[in-house]
Parts: structure tokens; C-alpha cells; sequence
């Protein structure tokens, strides 16, 4: 990686995000930024940036094609009934909704449970571990297989549960596999067009499936749980890498609310030009363009530490009402839904425009950049100390110009920045093996359902 000191030269950091599940929005359209599933991994976990991979239909498979209804029985699962809330306390009655859905899983971190009067009244929309989930609104499509311990707890209604009718047919674990992957091209078609879409039950039984053998279903199952092991590998380096940059900037300056060192203390506002952005007028279309990004708060992501690439642009005219950074700046985003975004920083590698949800700091002469946003990434905590209560997260300039930061000599901050550089073209090349796994992987999967696993690829 280049220097965003000494040169102005383009080096944006890779563009994608690994090992993230694929559910699909009340549009039916893929979230633009789908969770993160770091360091747990599971079928069905797979990386948003390659599904234009995809360019399968079940008819191109050598397998016999099936619909999902000639194999499993769909039913519907229940939502609380009216006036009835979850248990205060862990109780033996789970109630799984659509955000336990995770890793071809379920994420236990933030279960619900019910009482016993409330179970006894719903008891008959329960989910057994030899059963499929899919979920039928909301983030449409995510499927997984519930685990031993959690069988027989209750199921939202805003999901489907899958019971096999002949498992000398198929394999759950292959089922799952399928629909978190290429049988997502098979449930966006089913999905009706409407103001709330939905995945009906009875459009589940017509989702179309390659089937082989019961012995070729779990051999399938072998080779793409390996596969996906080594794409748990790479994320869970990626993930330690956050650890890293962490523990080095608290090695060498210890934490900044707290200044153990005894380093100059000053305001943010002092450490280089504040800038709040902006929206030029929708109004008049030629504002927007392609001639220079435009970044919003959804392109300042923890994993990258560089601003990704902006969906949206400013044409020239726009650029001059915008607000404009030059590279090596920081962005911060200081307007947010929800308090844990607030603070979240980026590097600018390039010259770009931002709104309004965003405040930027030009690093003046003497201040490292790389230092400053490490600073922004470890202290993330004293942005959002100074939000507001509202609906909204909200910090403005004069408040954010004013936080207290630590300002070491330049000597030491130059020493990490030297470090940065190192760590970020180790990170880029994590990145890229990354990429590399995802698209092997991507690969694999529609050979295995296609049945040309074994033919040379063309």
C-alpha cells in the first residue's frame, strides 16, 4: 500500500465483505450491507459481493429437479398472542425470530424467551432440530438447521419451518446449503410484489431443487463444509486484525480517555480543519453525475479503515457545492439511527465529497493521519459521549471540535503511522485471500449442484 502522505495516487483498499449471510430486504432486493458473521461462519454463509457469480437455474443441473413441496412439508410458524409478552428470565420455552437466524444456525446472544401460558398457547408452532427454518419476512430467505438443545422451542411467525418427509431422500444439511445459496435465485422469483413482500408457504413447495442421491447429497455437503472452513480461517484472521490495531496504539499511547503517558492534550478542532458535509439540491439532477464520490456513513466500515467506494457521485457542478476532503482525510460519521454507529471512522485514500451525516478532519502539518484515525478507532466511546438523546445519534461540529484527543510528538506519531502502513498491506492481503476462498468457493457450490464436480472447468 502507497503512502496517502507522500502520494495522491488511488490505492483504495478492496471493496467487499466477507463471509456476510445473504437475507433479502422487504424489496427482495440483497441488503447493501449485510451483517457481519465474523468468526462464526456455518452454511449458508456467504459474501454479498459475489452473487452476481451466479448464473445458475436448476434445469442446467444433471440431477433430477424436484420441487422443495414433493420433499418437505411447510408450515408456518406463530407470533405471540395479543397482549402476551416474552419472559422477563431464561426460561425452557425459546422463541426464535428472523435475528436469531444466523451462521445456518442460531446466534443465542440475544434469545427470548416465553412463559409457560404463553407457550401453552402456541405450543403447536414449535421446531424440532431435524427441521429446516426459512425465513418468510423481513430478511427473506435465510435457512438453517436449529440445534439439538434448542428443539422444540417456538417459531416466529414470520418464519417457515421445513420438516423432511423422506430423509432416505434428502439431506437437511444439504437442503440448507442449497437455499442459502444457489436456491436464492429460486426464492426471489417466488417472492410476491407487494408493499410488505412475503414468501408464501405455498410458494416454498414450488422452489425448485436439484437432487441426487442420498450418498452424492452428503458428499456435497463434505466438500462444501470444507470448503467453508477455510473461509472461517481467513475471516477469523481478518477479525483478529481489529484486536491488533487496537492493542498496538494502547501499547505504544495508552488509552486516551485516561492518558496514562501524560501526552498534550488538545481539541480535535486544533489537530487540523473540521468539515461538516453536505447534500447538493436533488432538485437540479446535475448535481449528480459521475465525476467525483460522494460518500454517505453506510462507506465508513470498521473492517476497511479506508472509506469503500461511493454507490452514488456528484457531477462537476455538484462537486462545487459540495463539501470536498483531500486523501488522507478522516471521515467520522456524527448523524446516526442508532448510538453505536456515532464515531465510526474511515480514511479518505483519495479526494471525495460527503453529507451531512458526516464530519471530516484535514489533518494539519505535524498531525499523522494514520495516527489520528487509530486514535478515532480506539476512542470511538469519547464521539459518542457527546451525541444526543434523541431518536437519532447526533454530534455536531462544534461539539466534535472540541473533544479532547491525545497529541504525542510527531516522532512517535510518524513511528505508528510507519506501522499502519505495514499492518494495512498485511490486512489488503488477507483481503485478498479472502477473495480468493470466496470465489473458489463460489465456484465449487455451483459445480456441486450442477453434477460437474468432477469435469475439468472450462
Amino acid at each position: 500500500m502507497k503512502s496517502i502522505i507522500s502520494e495522491n495516487e488511488k490505492t483504495p483498499p478492496p471493496n467487499l465483505s466477507p463471509f456476510t449471510q445473504w437475507p433479502l430486504t422487504a424489496s427482495g432486493e440483497r441488503l447493501q450491507n449485510p451483517t457481519s458473521l465474523a468468526g462464526k461462519g456455518g452454511r449458508g454463509v456467504r459474501c454479498e459481493c459475489e452473487f452476481k457469480l451466479y448464473k445458475y437455474f436448476p434445469e442446467k443441473s444433471i440431477y433430477s429437479i424436484r420441487h422443495l413441496g414433493d420433499l418437505v412439508t411447510v408450515k408456518g410458524g406463530k407470533r405471540l398472542p395479543k397482549g402476551d409478552k416474552y419472559a422477563r428470565s431464561r426460561t425452557q420455552y425459546p422463541y426464535l425470530r428472523v435475528r436469531d437466524f444466523a451462521f445456518g444456525s442460531i446466534d443465542e446472544t440475544n434469545l427470548r424467551y416465553l412463559t409457560k401460558e404463553t407457550h401453552s398457547k402456541i405450543s403447536q408452532y414449535t421446531i424440532s432440530h431435524e427441521d429446516i427454518y426459512i425465513s418468510i419476512a423481513g430478511s427473506i430467505g435465510i435457512a438453517g438447521i436449529v440445534p439439538q438443545h434448542l428443539c422444540g422451542a417456538n417459531l416466529t411467525e414470520n418464519a417457515a419451518k421445513l420438516a423432511i418427509k423422506d430423509k432416505n431422500k434428502l439431506d437437511a444439511s444439504y437442503l440448507v446449503y442449497y437455499l442459502n445459496t444457489l436456491g436464492q435465485h429460486e426464492i426471489r422469483k417466488q417472492i410476491k410484489a407487494t408493499s410488505q413482500p412475503k414468501l408464501a408457504l405455498f410458494r416454498i413447495e414450488k422452489l425448485k431443487i436439484p437432487l441426487p442421491s442420498l450418498q452424492q447429497q452428503r458428499r456435497i455437503v463434505a466438500i462444501l463444509d470444507k470448503a467453508d472452513r477455510i473461509r472461517r480461517k481467513r475471516e477469523e484472521a481478518i477479525k483478529l486484525t481489529e484486536k491488533l490495531l487496537r492493542s498496538q496504539f494502547l501499547e505504544m499511547f495508552g488509552n486516551p480517555l485516561t492518558n496514562p503517558y501524560g501526552w498534550e492534550l488538545e481539541k480535535i478542532g486544533n489537530l487540523g480543519k473540521v468539515i461538516t458535509g453536505n447534500t447538493p439540491p436533488r432538485i437540479n439532477s446535475e448535481n449528480y453525475g459521475d465525476y467525483i464520490e460522494w460518500i454517505k456513513s453506510d462507506n465508513i466500515t470498521t473492517p476497511y479503515h479506508f472509506v469503500t467506494e461511493a454507490a452514488q457521485k456528484l457531477s462537476y457542478q455538484g462537486k462545487q457545492i459540495g463539501r470536498v476532503v483531500p486523501s488522507g482525510s478522516i471521515l467520522v460519521t456524527c448523524i446516526a439511527g442508532s448510538a453505536s454507529s456515532i464515531g465510526r471512522a474511515a480514511l479518505t485514500d483519495r479526494e471525495v465529497t460527503f453529507n451531512q451525516q458526516i464530519n471530516a478532519i484535514v489533518p494539519k502539518k505535524g498531525i499523522n493521519p494514520y495516527f489520528l484515525y487509530s486514535q478515532f478507532f480506539v476512542a470511538q466511546h469519547l464521539v459518542q459521549a457527546q451525541s444526543t438523546n434523541s431518536m437519532k445519534g447526533l454530534v455536531n461540529k462544534s461539539k466534535f471540535s472540541n473533544i479532547i484527543f491525545i497529541n504525542p510528538p510527531q516522532d512517535k506519531q510518524q513511528e505508528f503511522g510507519n506501522w499502519f502502513l505495514k499492518f494495512h498491506a498485511w490486512l489488503n492481503k488477507l483481503y485478498q485471500d479472502a477473495r480468493l476462498s470466496e470465489q473458489m468457493f463460489n465456484s465449487l457450490v455451483q459445480r456441486v449442484f450442477s453434477g460437474t464436480l468432477n469435469k475439468p472447468c472450462s
